[in-house]
């Protein structure tokens, strides 16, 4: 007994000695040190908001922003190495397509903005001292006809003032409803002519009775109709003849110009037609004509009727060459046939760099490719044939 009680059995205490507490207050002590270095080191290792990393990571992010925007793009109004405007479909649901921008100032330490619509600009990154856009264009060209109208400058169609060398004799003849006065005109369209728009004649006229008589006239352009063996003015005019009053008419003999109002000729197949003078009410105008005995053909030719256009005189063949005195004036339309090469560009592609703070290597960078592929320009080269 006295043995068990000097040497109690150890497997059966229940609590530590104070040297034990000692030795293991100091190693929890050393323990909590380690671990406090090790947090405070780990600490300082985590990327504050203006690290290289940190700043990287950002410039990341607003670039995958910009490319998920891009990508839909439908139209490119604006694109610059700094700044870029595009179209998307409707994402409000307005029915409306929808205007992105995307913009820096160049300037190192300005906003990088998106816009959206009229809305305010939103910051996407501040301190930004890079922002740069490429555009990748894919080329296309095809090729096509096409047909240009081209009108000519205003030339002289006819004329007839007098023989050269030989001395004319003038006559008059009256103009009212039943007297009518015509001359022939043939016509030499150029190659590739279409039509033949008159814009005046100028005719020898002078006014008989009161002066300022308000007495109305017309003159009218007629295809030519072979009648009896001898041309004479057919029957229908080409469009509405031209109404002016005798009040516009010198009361002596003047060349007088009277607008066409566009008058058109578009059978040029027919070389031949005539302007036709006649009264609508009064009978106070006269226009003046030559004839000569020796007097040669020159392309045109005066025909008169005093029966209202039933019959034209001479009835018969005469050895007089008789001709109105006038001039005709007017414009060619000419077709041209074109060869077209027009050469389209289409975005398919943008690069992006975009650098938040001043670190060279805090930059992100990415592609993205463009999914509708929008029209950014066309070229037409023109070839004429």
């Amino acid at each position: 007994m006295r043995h068990a009680l000097l040497y109690p059995n150890r497997h059966n205490r229940g609590a530590f000695t104070l040297v034990e507490l000692v030795l293991n207050l100091a190693l929890i002590t050393l323990l909590m040190g380690a671990m406090g270095s090790t947090l405070l080191i780990a600490t300082h290792g985590i990327s504050q908001s203006d690290s290289p990393v940190q700043q990287t990571a950002a410039a990341h992010g607003v670039l995958e922003r910009l490319a998920v925007d891009l990508h839909t793009a439908i139209a490119i109004p604006m694109r610059a190495a700094h700044d870029v405007r595009f179209t998307v479909f409707d994402r409000d649901n307005d029915g409306n397509s929808e205007t992105i921008e995307y913009s820096w100032s160049g300037s190192p330490g300005d906003p990088l903005t998106r816009t959206f619509n009229n809305d305010p600009a939103v910051v996407m990154a501040d301190n930004v001292h890079e922002f740069d856009l490429r555009y990748g264009l894919r080329d296309t060209s095809h090729e096509q006809s096409a047909t240009q109208v081209t009108v000519g400058a205003e030339q002289t169609i006819a004329s007839f003032d007098s023989w050269t060398g030989l001395l004319s004799i003038l006559d008059d003849y009256d103009v009212t409803p039943a007297k009518l006065v015509s001359t022939s005109f043939d016509i030499s369209p150029p190659i590739n002519a279409t039509e033949l728009e008159l814009t005046q004649a100028v005719i020898m006229l002078g006014r008989k009775g009161i002066p300022g008589g308000n007495d109305g006239y017309s003159i009218a352009v007629h295809p030519n109709l072979l009648a009896g063996g001898k041309d004479q003015p057919a029957p229908t005019p080409i469009g509405s003849p031209v109404l002016f009053s005798s009040s516009s008419i010198p009361s002596s003999y003047q060349y007088t110009p009277i607008p066409m109002n566009g008058i058109t000729i578009t059978d040029l197949s027919q070389s031949r037609y005539w302007l036709v003078l006649r009264g609508t009410t009064g009978s106070s105008v006269f226009a003046q004509g030559a004839y000569n005995l020796l007097g040669f053909p020159n392309g045109v030719t005066l025909r008169w009727s005093k029966n209202g256009a039933v019959s034209w005189e001479p009835l018969l063949e005469s050895l007089l060459v008789r001709d109105l005195r006038f001039s005709l004036y007017g414009k060619y339309k000419t077709n041209t046939i074109q060869r077209l090469t027009i050469i389209r560009s289409n975005l398919i592609q943008v690069d992006m760099v975009l650098r938040i703070g001043a670190e060279p290597h805090s930059r992100g960078q990415t592609s993205v490719q463009i999914l509708n592929e929008p029209l950014v320009n066309s070229q037409m080269l023109e070839e004429t044939s």
